[in-house]
């Protein structure tokens, strides 16, 4: 109102701005007036004001309907601003409800899922893996079954056939146990119907027999494909196994060497890397040989269980100003792009499909982790 009262005392040119300052005057020096209209009231006050104005002071219609629209523009900027001080206020408040639903909700969850379903797992991977341990060492008898020979007689002895099998130490060496994780029937239909419900995966009944490498060997890779079957690569001296088999079979095709591809460690340097990607069905090996960096493809057939070289080999040397320290090699999920991480925590993501590195901003084709 002071901006209004201000502007209009400033006008002192004729018609309306010296309607105004008679009007202002009529306020300030005519005590006779029925109006009392003090200069500094609130918005309602004022507004009243205008309206007895109004009635008893007829000539001043013009300058009173001026005032009105100044007041009526005034007036909804006021409302504008309050109006989006008040929707910050609730959408922040309706966020930072959002966020804390969210939070607890989330925490509920990993109550049930980690504390309850996961503890319940573990547990029973622990069980499998004591009573798989031996309790005692050298030679171990296993008796299978005792049966009776021939018809007892009172006072003479008794003869039984016993059967079972007696092995001895194993060389030593490292042991890999796969344990294969389902959720039973009854979870399923249960969440099908429930979306809270929290599936507890347990450990089948029949495990498959341990994998039992040498300790001049190692295991470099393993990933599980569809349908049990698991692919393998272990590092023997001079050379590097790869096998593909279902799980029950992996232990004794392993113990035969029946490996599904070789490569000489000649070929693939010193600690190569290893990545799978079960969509593409591609496995790539990142190997440094003396001062040349390269990935080799391979395109691996599921219902032949064998690998085929997918061009020649893809030389990185010309990315490296040195020889780089790669540490981890990953497929980028459904793509045929391999993250390679550097041991400084480098990372650069390289496409198959491009043959180069993709940008990452302002130029650069690597970023740190």
């Amino acid at each position: 109102m002071d901006r209004i009262l201000g502007s209009t005392k400033k006008s002192t040119s004729g018609g309306l701005g010296k309607m105004f300052t008679t009007f202002i005057s009529s306020w300030t020096s005519q005590p006779q007036s029925a109006v009392d209209f003090p200069l500094f009231q609130d918005d309602s006050a004022f507004v009243d004001s205008l309206k007895r104005l109004e009635e008893d002071e007829p000539y001043f219609q013009r300058a009173i309907d001026e005032i009105k629209i100044e007041v009526a523009e005034l007036l909804g900027c006021k409302a504008k601003k309050l109006s989006d001080s008040l929707l910050a206020t609730l959408t922040e408040g309706q966020q930072t409800a959002l966020e804390e639903d969210v939070q607890t909700l989330l925490k509920e969850r990993w109550q049930k899922e980690e504390v309850k379903a996961w503890k319940d797992l573990r547990k029973q991977l622990d069980q499998y893996l004591l009573s798989s341990v031996p309790n005692q060492n050298g030679t171990i008898i296993t008796i299978n079954s005792v049966i009776r020979e021939g018809t007892r007689i009172p006072d003479q002895p008794e003869t039984f056939s016993v059967t079972g099998t007696r092995s001895g130490p194993h060389e030593a060496g490292f042991e890999y146990t796969i344990f294969p994780i389902e959720i039973k029937q009854d979870d399923l239909l249960a969440v099908s119907n429930n979306l809270d419900h929290i599936c507890k995966p347990v450990v089948r009944p029949q495990h498959p027999q341990p994998i039992s490498i040498p300790v001049n060997s190692y295991l470099r890779f393993i990933h599980l494909l569809e349908n049990d079957l698991v692919l393998v690569i272990i590092e023997e001296p001079d050379v590097f196994m790869v096998y593909a088999e279902g799980i029950e079979f992996l232990s004794s095709v392993i113990v035969q060497r029946r490996a599904i591809r070789r490569f000489h460690s000649e070929k693939l340097g010193v600690n190569p890397l290893f990545a799978f990607d079960c969509t593409k069905g591609l496995l790539v090996i990142f190997s440094i040989k003396e001062s040349s960096v390269q990935l080799d493809v391979y395109s691996f057939d599921t219902a032949t269980r064998s690998f085929n070289a997918r061009g020649g080999p893809e030389v990185l040397t010309r990315w490296y100003n040195q020889v780089p320290d790669v540490i981890h090699l990953l497929f980028v999920s459904g793509t045929e792009e391999l993250l390679l991480v550097e041991k400084g925590g480098l990372c650069r993501i390289f496409s198959l499909v491009t043959a180069n590195f993709r940008l990452v901003g302002s130029g650069q084709h690597s970023r740190r982790c």
